[in-house]
């Protein structure tokens, strides 16, 4: 019984004095209570006021500082300790504690009047909507337009390291077909009244232009152009397509090797048939 009554007696608020015992109260670590009342005034008086009041009751600061405190923001309050003689409800003990703990953060911001967002005390300009408090009017806001990206035409297309290799499969085709032309010259000349001549030149020709006609259904699709490799293949098969092959080639394609090589084709038809005229004449 005498303990009983020595440890009623030990429950007395260490601020105003009054028996805490069947009433909400918190204990610090060295055993000394405090009632509510007296918690909830120093907590929202602020840590200083907690600081000046003596005696005051060092409640365990086992909560840590909120995700915006920094320096210059305050503290974060003290911390409910633990009741182990009775299971009273202190929740609204540690909302007070959180609200304590904040009210110094929250002191030091500023909420905008047109948008109500959050923003450091003494800021000009609304982050969040723009707005200009000195002026009263809202900032314009920057709008990035994306620029379409620009479509590269099929026939400059390639799949190398940019411009030096279109550049060089173009110069590469024109020599081939430059040494092609020559070659069908030579022979023209060669084939004047000689069948043999006459013979081997149309069987360079078949080879040559069966090579043109595969480099032109080729390349339209390597450039992912599948219309025009549609067309050329067309006039390989029926013929009735010649004329769009014709414009693909001059004014479309990249290739050396096409322009040249008709200009060469052309020589050889030429050359062959000057070369019979002669031959059927004799």
């Amino acid at each position: 019984m005498a303990e009983s009554s020595g440890k009623t007696a030990g429950k007395v608020c260490v601020h105003c004095g009054v028996n805490c015992e069947g009433r909400p109260r918190v204990k610090d670590a060295d055993g000394r209570y405090a009632c509510k009342a007296c918690f909830d005034r120093l907590a929202a008086a602020g840590p200083s006021t907690q600081a000046a009041s003596a005696p005051a009751v060092k409640v365990v600061a086992n909560a840590k500082a909120p995700a915006n405190a920094g320096p210059g923001r305050g503290t974060p309050g003290p911390s409910v300790a633990q009741i182990d003689d009775d299971a009273m409800d202190l929740s609204s003990l540690v909302s007070a504690e959180k609200q304590a703990s904040e009210n110094v953060h929250y002191a030091e911001m500023q909420r905008c009047p047109h948008c109500n967002a959050l923003a450091p005390a003494g800021s000009r300009i609304c982050t969040g909507c723009g707005f200009d408090n000195q002026t009263g009017a809202v900032a314009a806001k920057t709008k990035i337009i994306k620029q379409p990206s620009e479509k590269i035409p099929s026939r400059l297309r390639n799949k190398g390291k940019g411009p030096q290799r279109l550049a060089g499969d173009a110069n590469v085709g024109k020599w081939i077909s430059l040494a092609a032309g020559v070659l069908a010259i030579v022979l023209i000349f060669l084939m004047q009244g000689n069948k043999e001549a006459c013979y081997t030149m149309i069987a360079l020709g078949m080879i040559y232009g069966l090579t043109w006609s595969l480099v032109s259904i080729v390349k339209p699709f390597s450039e992912d152009d599948t219309f025009w490799g549609v067309i050329n293949l067309l006039t390989c098969v029926i013929g009735f397509t010649a004329p769009m092959t014709l414009f693909y080639v001059l004014c479309r394609s990249s290739s050396g090797f096409l322009r040249w090589g008709l200009v060469t084709q052309i020589l050889m038809v030429f050359g062959l048939l000057t070369a019979w005229s002669k031959i059927l004449g004799e």
